[in-house]
């Protein structure tokens, strides 16, 4: 199997009640190669991780494999994680709660 790189794909997994049962939904979110490669320049300065090379790859490899399969996903790159939980509740119909 691939291995995902954490920064390029995250995932949020949730259950939503359809009918009788409960089905699994996944929200996941990508990033600018750009600032994927800023952030890994950051912890490993002048590798092959921290490329912009290798960054446009796994972005462009994560991207085409939602396409293909038909999983929804958003740029993170310029959200809060306030703005991503928002548009994954208002996505998948789920509510916020407070225990």
């Amino acid at each position: 199997p691939r291995k995902r790189s954490s920064e390029s794909g995250h995932c949020s997994i949730q259950r939503k009640k359809v009918g009788q049962g409960s089905a699994l939904l996944l929200q996941y979110g990508t990033i600018d190669p750009e600032r994927l490669a800023a952030i890994r320049t950051e912890r490993k300065a002048n590798s092959r991780y921290a490329s912009l090379k290798q960054c446009y790859h796994e972005v462009d490899e994560v991207e085409f494999l939602y396409e293909r399969e038909n999983i929804p996903f958003i740029s993170t790159t310029d959200k809060s994680i306030e703005e991503i939980s928002t548009r994954i509740l208002e996505t998948t119909g789920l509510k916020r709660t407070m225990d």
